[in-house]
């Protein structure tokens, strides 16, 4: 990451993947189980997997993506 830019595309882009295949398993979800055997808490991480940490390690890079630019001019300006 130290040679690539931060652009808002990647980050879209990510985004984009995580939600889509979020509600895809919370539609398989819906109509394989009965919705009264999904947990309001499962419901909320399904609708926002990114803030509450649905997918911890994608909310986990984002940060990440979104601190590169900082931790690259650190990097750099070491000998």
């Amino acid at each position: 990451m130290i040679e690539s830019k931060f652009t808002l595309r990647k980050l879209s882009v990510l985004g984009g993947e995580v939600y889509f295949y979020s509600f895809l398993f919370l539609a398989l979800g819906i109509f394989i189980l009965t919705p009264s055997n999904i947990a309001v808490e499962s419901l909320g991480q399904s609708l926002f997997p990114i803030s509450h940490s649905g997918y911890w390690f994608v909310t986990s890079y984002i940060i990440l993506m979104l601190f590169s630019p900082f931790m690259n001019k650190c990097i750099k300006a070491l000998s």
